[in-house]
């Protein structure tokens, strides 16, 4: 006899549209305002990749080169469910929940928490019109939808550190002993910053659950400069990669990730040139696990240093 498989509990899946509704389509309380997702749901997994290679005339195999993550589509059928009152009123809300040019969310919750995808028309949706709808107060309708980002999110997680003027320490003279005994990360951001008289060495709480790479967001204050790492995590030339900021004048955002705005002051100034086309290269690993990462700021005043830890998933549950 096949022993009995414990299949927890059924997920929950929730739209909210475009127009700020909210439909609960499977899971507790699925039906609930009159929709539920039919069985059969294409495109609630992984982003699909295609592998980039490159053969020559004469190569014998071929050379990996990387791979591409493409956009989710997904085919997701609805049962619409009224009485003879309401059918109509019933589907006629459901479409207004989405749309061509804005995008509705998908929210999924499993005992791996609660991830979101969001989502925008791609083809418009399909009724079975076997027979009139209205005679039976019911109707399955098709959505294909489009998510671009093709990761699936959960709740961001921020670590924030103060510091007063207080807690800074006088910076030794350069080149003195008592210099040189300085961490490489301490020494590095108070050469690059040859003013400052202060500083303060600290360290974040940092770690990656998902299994996709995570890109630190960094919110620092002015004025002084800071040293934030972009280490590798690995045993290279980059292990112990740290980046030193120009002086800053007015606090500045720092995004990592390669498609984003790099750096955005909060005067508006123009923060990015200062930096020489200096960028960051490195995110943490899918999986790393809890640890410390250093930072230094070189300055006379106290500040405060927030990292944003945005949560990108591969698939609506698993992965951790």
């Amino acid at each position: 006899m096949q022993p009995f498989v414990n299949t927890g509990e059924p997920a929950t899946i929730e739209v909210i549209g475009v127009d700020g509704s909210s439909w609960t389509v499977s899971g507790a309380n699925q039906g609930y305002e009159g929709v539920v997702l039919d069985a059969g749901p294409q495109g609630l997994a992984e982003a699909p990749r295609n592998g980039i290679w490159q053969q020559s005339a004469f190569q014998e195999g071929s050379t990996f080169l990387g791979v591409t993550v493409e956009p989710i589509d997904l085919v997701l059928g609805f049962q619409v469910w009224g009485d003879e009152e309401n059918w109509q009123d019933v589907s006629s809300r459901f479409r207004k929940a989405f749309d061509y040019t804005k995008q509705a969310t998908l929210q999924v919750s499993t005992e791996s928490g609660t991830r979101s995808l969001k989502v925008q028309l791609l083809e418009a949706p399909q009724r079975d019109q076997e027979k009139d709808p209205r005679l039976l107060h019911y109707s399955l309708e098709v959505y294909t939808f489009r998510a671009a980002w093709p990761y699936w999110e959960s709740e961001d997680e921020y670590v924030t550190h103060s510091f007063s003027t207080s807690s800074l320490r006088s910076a030794p003279e350069r080149g003195s002993s008592e210099f040189n005994a300085l961490p490489s990360h301490v020494k590095g951001t108070l050469n690059l910053n040859k003013s400052a008289t202060h500083y303060y060495a600290g360290s974040l709480t940092v770690e990656n659950p998902c299994d996709t790479p995570l890109w630190p967001e960094w919110a620092l204050t002015s004025p002084g400069s800071w040293g934030i790492s972009d280490s590798s995590y690995m045993d290279d030339d980059m292990a112990n990669r740290f980046i030193v900021t120009p002086t800053l004048s007015a606090g500045i955002s720092i995004d990592t990730y390669p498609r984003n705005e790099p750096y955005v002051a909060t005067d508006g100034s123009n923060i990015a040139g200062q930096f020489g086309g200096l960028l960051f290269l490195n995110p943490i690993p899918p999986h790393t696990e809890q640890m410390e990462v250093p930072f230094v700021y070189a300055g006379s005043s106290g500040g405060e240093i927030t990292l944003r830890m945005r949560r990108w998933w591969n698939g609506p549950w698993g992965g951790e």
